[in-house]
Order: structure tokens, then sequence, then C-alpha cells
């Protein structure tokens, strides 16, 4: 598990929830506040979805995570979801 306690079975749900986006790959942000997760989509996932609906996907996984998608940059710290 990593230090926010994201563990395997939330991580193949996520994977699930991103499925119908076709999204393959996402990052998530490491050193959080606890309660909220960022995760990063790279740009061309994030130029052919909507973020919002893609972040809502996510809050059926996790509904008590403050989520936010957002497009990929190499000045976060990051982890391979």
């Amino acid at each position: 598990m990593t230090e926010t306690g994201l563990g395997d079975f939330a991580r193949t749900d996520i994977y699930a929830a991103l499925a119908p986006f076709g999204i393959t790959a996402i990052r998530r942000a490491t050193g959080t506040d606890a309660g909220e997760e960022v995760f990063l989509l790279g740009a061309p996932d994030y130029e052919r979805t909507d973020p919002q609906e893609v972040a809502l996907a996510i809050v059926d996984v996790l509904p008590h995570t403050k989520i936010w998608v957002i497009a990929d940059n190499p000045a976060w710290d990051a982890e391979q979801l």
C-alpha cells in the first residue's frame, strides 16, 4: 500500500472505472493531504476526455476522498497507478 493507503483493490477498481474512457495509464501524485488524491493524465487522454467526468468516475470508487484529475507534468512527484 502507498502512504495514503490506496491498495491493490482500489487500484483495480479505479482502472475499471477508467476503462470506458479508454484510459489505460494514469499516475497518482504522492505526498498529498490525507483524504485527497490527485490523478495525473497524460496529454492525449487529458485532451480527449472531460477531466470532471473522469474525476466523478473515480469518486464512485473512492467516495469519501477529494479527487483531482489534472494534466500530467514532470514537476509532480508521482507513481504509476
